[in-house]
């Protein structure tokens, strides 16, 4: 991973994330990348030490940021990564929009109405739905995901870079 910081101009993470990888990229991370470096995020904000990051975007350690997901969704309001987004032009922030693609729609769609026929009682219902539906939804093969909905997403990163470089 240190060589891919030192060496990359474009730095992408496409990671899960859990309490086990949370703020995986951090300080230490934006220190090593090439101060014309760009960062992106479209997996989930927990992921970046958001603080740090704004360190290296306000000292100019890495050149820019595109983001699509901020930690702390959908409350949102204070976080001081949109307040520096509308000051400054190295910061990039989409409204979490990587994942909306027609087949992720689809995917909420059949899980939702599967786990309503599942259920016999109404006030089960709502239990299990909350509960069936993340793990429907997250249990999908890896591979499936990837292939329906990367397009969209490669298709995002590829809109950051395009916006730096224009």
């Amino acid at each position: 991973l240190e060589t891919v910081l030192e060496q990359s101009d474009i730095v992408s993470i496409h990671v899960n994330y859990n309490e086990i990888n949370h703020h995986f990229f951090g300080e230490n991370h934006f220190e090593k990348m090439k101060k014309n470096a760009i960062f992106i995020n479209t997996s989930r904000g927990g992921l970046v030490d958001e603080e740090a990051m704004l360190r290296a975007l306000e000292s100019r350690k890495i050149s820019g940021a595109g983001l699509d997901v901020l930690q702390g969704e959908p409350d949102i309001v204070n976080n001081k990564l949109i307040k520096y987004s509308n000051q400054s032009p190295n910061l990039i922030i989409t409204p979490h929009i990587g994942g909306n693609t027609f087949e992720s729609f689809e995917k909420w769609g059949w899980s939702i109405k599967d786990n309503n026929i599942r259920s016999k009682k109404p006030e089960v219902n709502q239990k299990s739905f909350s509960r069936k539906s993340k793990l429907s939804v997250t249990s999908l093969p890896t591979t499936t995901k990837v292939i329906k909905e990367s397009p969209r997403k490669i298709s995002l990163v590829c809109l950051f870079i395009s916006l730096f470089f224009l």
